[in-house]
């Protein structure tokens, strides 16, 4: 692995770590209910890297798909309709 995609790696890591910390603080306080997890499928992964035990039984569904870019159509009909 190069340099730069060596950084980059670790940028996300760092990125799911952070993600992971704020749900984990959410879950502590009581806050967090059920966790629909829309994310790229090399993000969804580093994800379930940094969550705890605690944290996964609060995931109800994910969904390995890169949505950032797309307009809230595709969004809506990517997600549960129950959502």
């Amino acid at each position: 692995m190069g340099h730069e995609a060596k950084a980059q790696q670790e940028g996300i890591s760092r990125f799911a770590s952070s993600v992971c910390e704020t749900l984990e603080q959410a879950r502590n306080e009581g806050e967090l209910g059920k966790l629909y997890v829309v994310a790229p499928p090399q993000f969804l992964g580093e994800l379930r890297k940094h969550q705890s035990t605690p944290l996964q039984k609060h995931v109800a569904q994910e969904l390995g798909k890169n949505l950032a870019t797309s307009d809230v159509d595709t969004i809506r009909d990517a997600l549960p309709n129950r959502l």
